[in-house]
């Protein structure tokens, strides 16, 4: 994604949120650098759409936007959240690990494993 867009996600934020945002944004960035979505587009549209959604649609605060790249850019990676901590909020950093959590979720064995997602 391009830096405009992400200029247009944070506008609304003020300089601290803005700050934070793009520091998640960055961080995602850089860890999926390399990754294509199925189309051949850079994965980066995901986590795009995702935050849009989020701040846009859904009028979620900046913190929860920060959770979104956080979370793409960390997911799969072990240890990566333990390197967010003193550089993100502890309430981002649940967030974070909540969806890493979810999107670890196999639907079909769910039902079989409900006591392990509590």
């Amino acid at each position: 994604m391009e830096l405009n867009s992400i200029n247009q996600l944070i506008a609304k934020y003020n300089e601290q949120d803005k700050a934070i945002v793009t520091s998640a944004y960055e961080y995602a960035a850089n860890a999926l650098k390399f990754k294509t979505r199925e189309n051949g587009n850079s994965f980066m549209e995901h986590p795009m759409g995702v935050a849009a959604i989020v701040s846009n649609e859904i009028g979620l605060m900046a913190d929860a936007v920060t959770a979104v790249f956080l979370h793409e850019g960390s997911r799969g990676q072990e240890g990566e959240e333990e390197k967010m901590v003193g550089k993100y909020s502890n309430e981002i950093i649940n967030m974070v690990h909540g969806l890493n959590k979810i999107s670890g979720i196999d639907i079909k064995e769910t039902k079989l494993n409900e006591e392990i997602y509590r």
